[in-house]
């Protein structure tokens, strides 16, 4: 005769095996291995032992974290895309908050990029045709370099003719692209400026 196995019943509060404190199952991460489905540690507790695995082994995590991005480059990257464009005010507000921790960093990167374009913008060029295109930037559009300041294997200039009117979100996806891998064209700040010339 067969044995008959009984099924453990679900608890619902469940009992975390490492704080010894009962949370409801929402708290408890999908584990298919075991018999409620839910793993034995609730949320918390395996963030804090990750936490601690972080601190102890920062060079083995950062191999993994490393290794499982290049195996999922594309896939992570669209969905952070995804992410970021459905989402654009935490990601404003997380920037914010890198910024005011960060000083240090974000003043470096925002001198370099001075430098660079005050490098990239010859004596000869009329700076206040550049302040009037930056002024009179639609609403919803970024001031865009056609030929970036640093491309690959080129650097452009920060001159009036190499500037260009680009949605926002268009702007930050083309990046460093010049424009014959970018097919996208913006609006032309001078068309659109010379009665103000």
């Amino acid at each position: 005769m067969p044995r008959i196995y009984k099924k453990k019943p679900i608890l619902d509060p469940k009992l975390c095996s490492r704080c010894n404190m009962s949370k409801p199952l929402s708290e408890f991460t999908s584990n298919p291995s075991t018999f409620d489905k839910k793993h034995s540690r609730c949320n918390k507790c395996r963030a804090e032992l990750r936490a601690i695995a972080r601190k102890q082994n920062p060079l083995k995590i950062s191999k993994q974290k490393q290794i499982s991005k290049q195996k999922h480059k594309e896939t992570s990257y669209a969905k952070e895309k995804e992410w970021k464009q459905a989402n654009p005010k935490r990601v404003y507000a997380s920037n914010s908050k890198w910024r005011l921790a960060n000083p240090g960093k974000w003043n470096a990167i925002s001198r370099s990029y001075n430098l660079l374009k005050s490098k990239a913008m010859p004596t000869w060029v009329n700076k206040e045709i550049i302040y009037k295109i930056y002024e009179n930037c639609p609403k919803g559009y970024q001031v865009d370099h056609i030929y970036p300041l640093k491309g690959k294997g080129f650097n452009g200039l920060h001159v009036p003719w190499n500037l260009q009117y680009l949605p926002t979100q268009i702007n930050k996806s083309k990046g460093n692209k010049n424009p014959e891998s970018f097919s996208i064209k913006g609006l032309d700040p001078l068309e659109l400026i010379k009665e103000k010339l």
